[in-house]
């Protein structure tokens, strides 16, 4: 635990060799980094889940988390020349997601499994599964083919005969 809080507090302090110093100094994304990162925290609420937050550790995850968003967020805007060198496009939802979740389960002191973050399922899939509320994206599709042909098929049989009626 005591390595998992000294990597965590080093990227707070944005140390040389971790994360958020290639971020912000280097404008370099550095994977291995990353995920080190990303690992401390993990192992960090896997500690430390049935006790009290300690402010100090809470501050330093809150803190890393908000300038990683930022760097991102500048990383994307147009108006900003600010651009991160090795930037993962093909894998940003995954990161995205992946740090999201576990920050948030660093605050709620739930420990994240690595079978969770399944990323063979495409953006979509895990989407379906979100937005129509079910246990996986084979459901997630039939809700959604359910919901349109229940939504717009009756627009379209009035579409079509409005246009049979023109003829």
């Amino acid at each position: 635990m005591e390595q998992s809080l000294q990597e965590l507090l080093r990227n707070a302090r944005a140390e040389e060799n971790t994360f958020l110093y290639m971020l912000h100094e280097e404008a370099r994304f550095d994977q291995t980094l990353f995920w080190k990162y990303v690992n401390s925290i993990m192992e960090l609420t896997r500690f430390t889940a049935d006790q009290p937050l300690d402010r100090e550790m809470a501050s330093a995850v809150s803190f890393t988390y908000s300038k990683i968003m930022e760097h991102l967020q500048w990383h994307h805007s147009d108006r900003d020349v600010y651009e991160i060198q090795q930037f993962p496009y093909e894998y940003e939802n995954l990161i995205v997601d992946r740090l999201g979740r576990v920050v948030d389960g660093f605050f709620k002191g739930i420990v994240l499994e690595e079978e969770l973050f399944d990323s063979r399922l495409s953006r979509r899939e895990v989407e379906g599964t979100y937005l129509f509320m079910a246990p996986d994206a084979s459901s997630a599709h039939q809700l959604f083919h359910e919901w349109v042909m229940g939504n717009h098929t009756p627009y379209r049989s009035a579409i079509n005969l409005s246009s049979e009626d023109v003829e």
